[in-house]
Parts: structure tokens; C-alpha cells; sequence
């Protein structure tokens, strides 16, 4: 075998893809052999090739891929309203065929929607007669089964296909107004274990439209009191059907294919005529007692909303029986649940439905009455408890994770409206009017906990930290009023004002409870790079947190570019923060330009800077400290204290200190590069001050209170301030927690070694923090050594 032979024998086929949501169509040319009998070889050949060019040019028009021929094809589509449009042109020019050549022909289409694995075979193997693609996956023999089940001339699609393509048909331009939509109902195929809703769509006045025939290979679904009962032993399984049933419903056995930790869609309340003003809070309600649970992941609404706009739908849309089918198959989700409420006299009639998005068909549907307005949340709690039940959560599982709503809610149902409203507000961006709403939940409910919690993490994120800590206390001190997993996030977020340590093994322990949620890993990668600089250890949580569905991974991304950076491997972290910035176009934090600073690539940080979208303030302020440093490495020192100077006048908004206290050390440190020494000891002495008598009330210190602090009493030793320094350091000793926070404890170190250089110890600095180099350490450290050995004639 030659070298040639062999490479080519060898030639891999390309790997699977992975699950890809697709539309195949499956169509079959009806008694084509008889067709060969009745004109023989060489007339039905020809025949068949005038047949398969139109089939094809039909496909090139609406865009089909040809996976597979035999008597017809194996189409493969990306969307359904092609196939459809494929199907329907097929089925009119096959008409046109058969007229034109004087012989009976007529063919049967399958259509459906579902998860696909592709892969192409290797040239090698396609010379031998392999087929370019394979296509393999349920989604295959279902389509085969309804193209079998069609009759002549007939086109059958499933229900999922048919909500999609009928949602698309304007494509279709005037024909459009003459296609017809019919549900043929629920039909039973041999190997499948469910039951699947079959729609036919054809064109007004072409074949006609009546439900496919029973066959030994699919059979209608009949409801029990259409069956006959011709036989006592036929009665007496319908009796032993029915207990089965009871029994089951008894039980509370799952009734859909669902495994612990799969995915729902929830989708929105569905209010007949009761009170509007309920839809709001009973969904929010309703999407907190799932959401309870461990068993069952729900589908953050973030996402929700990103697969709306992948569907190029309005973000706004309500996610109704459909479209949640739609968004469930799209995300992998198992099932989506749809709550209503219905007013009947005095009472309330709420309801939840079960579906099963393979068809959009009901699978359980559950009925709770509130005879009263504070029977309402224990109405809901019920039906909460039975659709998890419902899904397979044991109820030891319930029992174990559940707190009933009206305790981890309110019965305050305006408090729980202005909660509910909070959240839209936040989704469209409003942070601040939400942190009002939430404010007035927790005034008409002063016990609401889940609204203090809520209100803390958006302080938090805002870097309010003293009125977060205020908010997560006050959440934390209401016994019996949160859910298992708002507890432990907010001990978990508590933990990082007091201990670093147990902050880290919270996260870790939120992250195994809670594997797919993607929090816990998140902050747990943050935390180890922010509080203990260990950048391998965050870099492998942040991509298990990178690895789930949460909806803020463009976050996770940004902060694994960071881990990334700082163990210098700078072609990854840009590639994660490109990554991210796909993900969401807000630039956030300014990452990227970070990276292409790092590789040199200096005009086009700048490019970067100058073309980025105008973000929140606090924002801002990052895209001028970036501005200020590329500046300073070009060496126009006096252009970037001027922006450092503008940065400062926007930080005076800001309802936090952070941001301006960054920007006061950096113009320290542009004064000294100007050579203005007094001014920068000046500002040094002033910045020194406020921080020291922040730090002296720890009830108005922010969570960096004590880094600014340190790293503002190293410059004050430098600049020659050692008796402020000296001050600083005693009081940061006092009240800092040195040996619990490792950066704090190094920028304490650093300080002191500014005042032992100071005082003539230039060795001993330089042997001391040669010993401290060991991969975690601050940069200043470096910087810092450096002058040491020059004080020490070493340069």
C-alpha cells in the first residue's frame, strides 16, 4: 500500500457535533417500483431523474441540505418554514410532473423539529459511495414515522413544526392566505414512548384533508370514553386502568421524562378574568416556590429573554404554551409550566399546567381554589408542591428544601406587587428604581426578607457596602422567612466583610448544592483571585462557572480573562474576553482593552476605549482609568493627570467612595512622575486622613476601605509622611483583620517596608521581599525591591 493510499485510508471523519436543534423532512415517491413494472427500466428511470431534478432544484430555492436518497429524500433545514415552503412546492410541481408525463405520481412528506448530531464523513470514504453528511438522532425516525403515516399527496408535520412554520408563513407571500393548518390529534408510533400531536399543512383545494388511518406502526390517541367496550375482560382493564391511575395520582409519581436537576421553562400567568393587578405577583410567587426546589432547575429569565432574541422576537414577548415549547427545545429544557388564575364568583381558581415541549401538550394539569385573599399564597404553595411532585421530587425532597410562600414571600400581596415589580424594572435596566421598589416592599412588609436579600445584592453589586450589609443582616435576622438557598447566599456574601476563609467554603458548599446554577462557582473563582490572589485556583472554578447555562456567564468570562492575565497567559485571556463581550455587548469594565495593553498593542486600546458604548457612571469611571494608564505609558504624563483630573470630578456623583479613592491614589502617583513632590505629599496627607476616619466607624467603612487605606500608607512612608504611616499601619492592625485578609496583610508588609527604606534598611527590604516572591505576590512588591537594590548601589 502506498504513502498516499495509506494517508488516505486513514483520514479521519470530523467529529460530531454537538446537539443542534434542526427541521427534517422525510418524503417518499409512493409505489415507485410498480412504477418501474408498469414502464419499464429505461422510461421510469428517466422519469425518476426528471422527479429528482425538480425535487432538488425545489431544495436549492428554499434553502434544504440533501442528506439521503432512496425512493425520496432525507432533507435537512434550518428552519421549519423552509421545509414547509419545500414541501408545498414539491407536492405542486410533482402534480405538474405527473400531468405532464401522463402517469400516476404521488408522494408523502414527514416534517419535524427536533435535536440533530451531525458529522461529515471523510473524502475517502465518500469516494467508496458514504454518504457527504450523517444525521442521526430521534428527530430521524420520528419525521420517517409521520412521512409513513401520510397518505398520498398529504403533508404531516409535528406540533412544534407546525407552531413554527405557521408563526413564519408571511415568508410564504400571498400563498400564505391559501394554506391550511389542520390538528389531525394525538397519534400513537411503535418505539416512541409518547404520544405526538400530527398536523397536516396544505394548499386550499389540493389533496384532501382527513386524519391519517391507523396503521400497525401508528394508531390514534382516543380518550378513554371514546373507546369501545365490546368485553367484560376490555371493562374490566379499563377498572384496573383507572386504579392504576388513582394510584398514581396518589403517589404523586412523575409524569414526563424528567431527571433530577433537569431544566423548565416557566412561563407567564395566564389571567381568564381575574384581577390584573394579581398577574405580577402571583407569577413572581409562583417562580419562587419552584425555584426552591433542588430537584428542579428553573431557566433564568435572563435567558429566557437572550433565546427571544436569538428567535428575533420581542424581548417582551409572553412566553405562552408555544413559544415556551419553543425556548424549552431551543435551551434543552424538559418541560415548561404555565400558572393561571381564574375568578369563579368569590373564589379564585388557580391552575398550573405541566407540558411537554415535544408537541406542546399538556401532561398534568393541577387545580387549587382560594375561597379568600389569605388563602391565596397557601393555594399556590399547594400547587407549587404538587408540579414538583409531578416532575419526580420526592416528597421528603419537598418537605426537606420548602418553606411555605407565605414565609418566604409576604401576604402582603401590594408588598409582594411592588417586589414583583422590582424585578421588571431591573430586567430593563432600572437598578436604582428597583432598589426603591424593593425599599417600599420592605415598608408595607417590614418581615418581607426576601426583599431586604434582594435589595442587599443590589447594593452590593453597586458597591454600597455598608447599606448592603444593613439589607443582608436585616434579611438574615428574620427567622423562618428565606428559602435554604437565600440563606446560604447571603451568609455566603456576609462572610466576605468578616472572613475571607469561611467566605470560600461557603461559595464552594453553594456550588455542590447547587452545581448548575453557575453562582457558586462564579464567586467562588472571583473571590480566590480578589482575596487571596490565587489565580489557578480561580481560574479552574470560573471555568466550571463558565461550563453551566447561568445567564451572567459574559461575567464569568470577563473574570477568567482576569485570572488568566495574571499568570501572563495573555493570548487566552483576550480570547476570554472577546468571548465575553459576545456574549454581551456592554463593555462593562473595559477588560479587552487590558489584554491588547499587555501585547503593546497601545492604538488599538485606545481604539478600543474611544469606540466603546457609554456605560453606567461607575463604569466611566474605569474606561478614564484605562485612558490615564496608556497615556502614562507613552510617556504624556501631564495628559493623563488631566484625565485622572476629569475622572475625579465624575467620581464626585458617585453614592460610592471606591472609585474616587482609586483615582486619588493614582493622581498621587502622577505627581510624583511630574516631579511635584509637595503636591503629591499633599494629597497624599489629605486622602491619608479621610481613609484613616472611615476606618476609625467601620458603620460607614466599605468593603475596600482597608486596601485604600494600606495602599495609600505606603505612598504617605514613601513621600516621607512616616509618623501618618506609622499611624495608619497601627490602626489598620487594630482594625483590620491582618491575618485573615492575605492581600491586606501584604499591602501592610509593603507599607512597612517603604518606612524600613526610608529608615536606611535598603538590604533588609530587599532579602525580605525577595522572600516574599512567590507567584501571588502584589506588583508594587517588584517595583518596590527594585529601589531597594538601587538604594543598595545594585542596578
Amino acid at each position: 500500500m502506498t504513502t498516499e493510499e495509506l494517508q488516505t485510508k486513514s483520514e479521519p471523519s470530523s467529529n460530531p457535533s454537538g446537539a443542534l436543534l434542526r427541521t427534517l423532512l422525510v418524503c417518499d415517491l409512493i409505489d415507485s417500483t410498480s412504477l418501474v413494472e408498469r414502464l419499464g427500466d429505461r422510461a421510469a428511470a428517466e422519469l425518476l431523474r426528471k422527479h429528482d431534478r425538480m425535487a432538488r432544484a425545489a431544495m436549492e430555492h428554499h434553502g434544504g441540505r440533501e442528506i439521503d436518497k432512496t425512493d425520496g429524500f432525507l432533507v435537512l433545514f434550518d428552519r421549519p418554514i423552509e421545509a414547509v415552503a419545500f414541501a408545498l412546492e414539491y407536492q405542486h410541481e410533482l402534480r405538474a410532473l405527473a400531468k405532464e408525463s401522463k402517469h400516476s405520481l404521488s408522494a408523502r412528506v414527514g416534517i419535524h423539529v427536533g435535536d440533530i448530531i451531525t458529522w461529515d464523513n471523510a473524502p475517502a470514504d465518500v469516494a467508496r459511495g458514504a454518504k457527504a453528511m450523517e444525521v442521526e438522532g430521534l428527530a430521524k425516525p420520528v419525521a420517517a414515522r409521520l412521512m409513513a403515516l401520510a397518505g398520498p399527496g398529504q403533508i404531516l408535520m409535528t406540533g412544534v413544526a407546525k407552531a413554527l412554520a405557521e408563526r413564519g408563513a408571511r415568508e410564504l407571500g400571498t400563498k400564505a392566505e391559501t394554506i391550511r393548518w389542520i390538528l389531525h390529534g394525538q397519534y400513537h408510533f411503535k418505539g416512541l414512548p409518547d404520544p405526538i400531536a400530527v398536523f397536516e399543512v396544505g394548499e386550499a383545494g389540493g389533496v384532501p384533508m382527513r386524519a391519517p388511518p391507523n396503521s400497525p406502526k401508528a394508531w390514534r390517541a382516543l380518550p378513554l370514553w371514546r373507546r369501545p367496550f365490546p368485553l367484560t375482560v376490555a371493562s374490566l382493564a379499563v377498572v384496573i386502568a383507572a386504579g392504576v391511575l388513582v394510584y398514581v395520582s396518589i403517589h404523586s409519581e412523575r409524569v414526563l421524562a424528567f431527571n433530577e436537576r433537569d431544566w423548565v421553562v416557566l412561563g407567564d400567568l395566564v389571567n381568564v378574568n381575574a384581577d390584573k393587578t394579581l398577574d405580577v405577583a402571583l407569577g413572581t410567587a409562583f417562580r419562587i416556590g419552584i425555584e426552591e426546589s433542588r430537584f428542579v432547575n428553573v431557566l433564568p429569565d435572563v435567558q429566557v429573554r437572550q433565546s427571544l432574541a436569538r428567535m428575533q422576537r420581542d424581548g417582551a414577548a409572553r412566553i405562552d404554551r408555544e413559544t415556551g415549547s419553543e425556548i424549552a427545545l431551543r435551551e434543552q429544557a424538559r418541560a415548561v409550566i404555565i400558572p393561571s388564575v381564574a375568578q369563579y364568583g368569590h373564589k379564585l381558581r388557580m391552575s398550573v399546567e405541566l407540558i411537554d415541549p415535544h408537541g406542546a401538550r399538556t401532561v398534568s394539569t393541577r387545580t387549587e381554589d382560594a375561597n379568600d385573599p389569605k388563602d391565596v399564597l397557601p393555594a399556590l404553595d399547594s400547587l407549587v408542591r404538587g408540579i414538583r411532585s409531578s416532575l419526580g421530587e420526592s416528597l421528603i425532597q419537598i418537605q426537606s428544601t420548602s418553606q411555605p410562600l407565605e414565609k418566604v414571600t409576604t401576604a402582603n400581596l401590594e408588598a409582594l406587587r411592588a417586589y414583583s415589580r422590582a424585578q421588571q424594572v431591573l430586567r430593563e435596566g432600572d437598578i436604582d428604581q428597583a432598589i426603591s421598589l424593593l425599599g417600599y416592599a420592605t415598608e408595607l412588609d417590614p418581615s418581607f426578607a426576601t426583599a431586604h436579600a434582594r435589595m442587599g445584592s443590589l447594593l452590593y453589586a453597586q458597591q454600597r457596602y455598608p447599606d448592603a450589609r444593613a439589607a443582608l443582616d436585616k434579611a438574615l435576622s428574620i427567622n423562618g422567612r428565606l428559602t435554604e438557598r437565600e440563606r446560604l447566599y447571603i451568609r455566603a456574601h456576609l462572610a466576605r466583610f468578616a472572613d475571607p476563609k469561611t467566605t470560600l467554603d461557603l461559595w464552594r458548599m453553594y456550588s455542590e448544592l447547587y452545581p448548575d446554577q453557575g453562582v457558586g462557582q462564579n464567586n467562588l473563582g472571583n473571590f480566590r483571585y480578589t482575596l487571596f490572589h490565587d489565580y489557578a485556583g480561580a481560574e479552574a472554578a470560573l471555568i466550571q462557572a463558565a461550563a453551566t447555562r447561568h445567564p451572567w456567564r459574559n461575567l464569568t468570562l470577563h473574570a477568567l480573562g482576569y485570572a488568566l492575565l495574571a499568570q501572563e497567559k495573555v493570548d487566552e485571556a483576550e480570547q476570554q474576553f472577546r468571548a465575553s463581550q459576545a456574549l454581551s455587548p456592554a463593555t462593562m469594565l473595559f477588560s479587552l482593552c487590558d489584554a491588547l495593553a499587555t501585547r503593546g498593542k497601545l492604538d488599538e486600546a485606545a481604539r478600543y476605549l474611544d469606540d466603546a458604548s457609554r456605560q453606567a457612571p461607575v463604569y466611566e469611571v474605569e474606561r478614564g482609568m484605562r485612558r490615564a494608564t496608556l497615556l502614562i505609558v507613552r510617556g504624556q504624563i501631564d495628559a493623563s493627570a488631566a484625565v485622572i483630573a476629569a475622572v475625579l470630578s465624575e467620581t464626585a456623583q458617585l453614592p460610592t467612595p471606591n472609585p474616587r479613592w482609586r483615582a486619588q491614589a493614582a493622581a498621587i502617583a502622577l505627581r510624583v512622575a511630574q516631579g511635584d513632590v509637595a503636591a503629591a505629599r499633599d494629597l497624599a496627607a489629605r486622602h491619608l486622613a479621610e481613609l484613616s476616619s472611615t476606618v476609625a466607624q467601620p458603620s460607614s467603612a466599605s468593603l475596600e476601605t482597608m486596601e485604600n487605606l494600606l495602599y495609600t500608607t505606603g505612598w504617605a512612608a514613601r513621600l516621607g509622611l512616616e509618623n501618618n504611616a506609622r499611624e495608619a499601619l497601627t490602626l489598620a492592625d487594630k482594625q483590620g483583620a491582618l491575618e485573615q485578609f492575605p492581600v491586606r496583610a501584604r499591602l501592610a508588609a509593603l507599607a512597612q517596608a517603604e518606612l524600613d527604606l526610608r529608615g536606611g534598611q535598603a538590604e533588609a527590604v530587599a532579602a525580605r521581599l525577595r522572600r516574599a516572591t512567590d507567584g501571588s505576590e502584589l506588583w508594587e512588591l517588584h517595583e518596590l525591591r527594585a529601589r531597594a537594590l538601587r538604594a543598595l548601589g545594585d542596578v
